[in-house]
């Protein structure tokens, strides 16, 4: 789902590849990345992954609560690290419905 931007001052958040390993056609890849749970999935799979990026405003919010120094940081890498994890399920998923194909 991550996609390349033109301008080199972007930095890449989330990946979400497409395929592994299937030797597939490029219409058979777009068929499958079109479905609808397809790309629910891609987009759940990049939120997760993006939230570390919030992990600094998250401390901030959260000194005045009492909240353990560094909690919200573990918190967001690990909501982060699901998300990788979901792109990789995707990632299987797909592959197997690919090679059946």
């Amino acid at each position: 789902m991550s996609t390349p931007k033109e301008d080199a001052n972007h930095e890449v958040v989330s990946v979400v590849p497409r395929r592994l390993a299937a030797e597939v056609s490029e219409d058979q890849l777009r068929d499958l990345s079109g479905q609808e749970w397809c790309r629910a999935t891609q987009q759940v799979a990049s939120d997760w992954q993006q939230t570390g990026a919030r992990a600094e405003s998250w401390e901030v919010l959260l000194v005045r609560r009492n909240v353990g120094l560094g909690r919200p940081h573990e918190l967001a890498g690990l909501i982060a690290s699901t998300g990788e994890q979901v792109a990789m399920a995707l990632v299987s998923c797909a592959g197997s419905s690919l090679e059946k194909s």
